[in-house]
């Protein structure tokens, strides 16, 4: 594709140059996510780009038939693109919510985008709901729910008591917003745990009535076989929390994010240590972060497949779990 030379020689050492140009059918080189999530507050710039020679015409669909731009005053297509700029001032964005693809198209053939889900940020209100205190004795594990509202995109999860919580090997927070407590000591009883959620887009910030937790000392246990003889909480081997099991799956799209999660709990805190078993981590594009509880690959390629290994341990076992991960897209 593109152009060509040709050169002919004749006497005396001359050439003469002719430039030809190959046909050329379109092929689209820029689009929007196939989920593509608006801020209600700004114009929607639906992006479509295609080359081709001749350069291409473009079309779109709007919900599986044909969307007419030429009748709503409010959408503009950039000169020489098929990229859609709708003016939403005055009007409300989810008018404008559907599955839009565009068609690129010129004498030699024609070429379609992915199909573009249009939808609107939404931070939805969290449920009302009374909290009863929780109560817990020394050395337990524990989880803190969050359980935030659905928004779109999803929210940008955090812990606060009256300042942003201190997080540790111990007390960290999964990927699904929740507080884990390996094991729980006397000083984290509080009673102003609350999870906020802040949605992107709209630059909302809501939280969650704040919970109540009582930690009993070691010394006012009833059961004595959870304390050793001088009264301290009896040690655990290591046990997952997330994912259960010894072994798991997971699936993720090339070049988007793999992120493994391990969460352990037991006394004294296990340590986790990650693994992978049909290869190296790519170091440029891996890193181990939340106090080595998850492990974060980028740009996911073909050679990210495999099995991946997390290891806890603490000073009484060693356990392990074996994740199989497969690409796709």
């Amino acid at each position: 594709a593109g152009n060509y030379t040709t050169k002919i020689w004749i006497s005396h050492s001359k050439s003469i140059l002719f430039m030809q140009t190959v046909p050329q059918p379109p092929t689209i080189t820029q689009q929007s996510p196939k989920d593509y999530i608006i801020d209600p507050r700004e114009n929607i710039v639906i992006h479509c780009e295609a080359k081709g020679k001749p350069h291409p015409s473009f079309s779109w669909t709007r919900n599986g038939t044909h969307f007419d731009i030429d009748q709503d005053p409010k959408v503009t297509m950039r000169p020489r693109s098929g990229t859609l700029v709708v003016d939403i001032s005055g009007e409300k964005a989810e008018t404008y919510e559907g599955i839009y693809q565009c068609t690129a198209r010129n004498k030699h053939g024609a070429a379609v985008s992915n199909n573009i889900v249009i939808r609107q940020s939404r931070s939805p209100l969290w449920s009302k709901e009374r909290n009863e205190p929780i109560r817990v004795q020394e050395g337990e594990a524990l989880v803190l729910h969050c359980r935030p509202p659905a928004g779109l995109p999803p929210p940008i999860i955090f812990w606060m008591d009256v300042s942003k919580l201190p997080q540790s090997s111990r007390v960290f927070q999964a990927l699904n917003g929740d507080l884990y407590f390996s094991n729980v000591l006397k000083e984290d009883s509080r009673n102003d745990y609350i999870c906020y959620a802040r949605f992107p887009h709209t630059q909302t910030i809501q939280q969650k009535q704040p919970i109540t937790l009582l930690v009993f000392n070691r010394n006012c246990v009833s059961d004595p076989s959870v304390v050793t003889a001088d009264g301290s909480a009896e040690e655990r081997k290591p046990t997952f929390l997330i994912p259960s099991g010894s072994s798991s799956s997971k699936m993720v799209l090339r070049g988007q994010v793999l992120e493994l999660e391990c969460i352990t709990e037991g006394l004294p805190t296990p340590e986790v240590l990650w693994s992978k078993l049909s290869g190296e981590f790519p170091n440029k594009r891996t890193s181990i972060v939340t106090f080595q509880k998850i492990l974060r690959i980028v740009n996911v390629s073909d050679a990210d497949a495999g099995e991946y290994r997390c290891t806890a341990h603490n000073r009484l076992a060693s356990i392990h779990h074996t994740i199989r991960v497969t690409v796709k897209g």
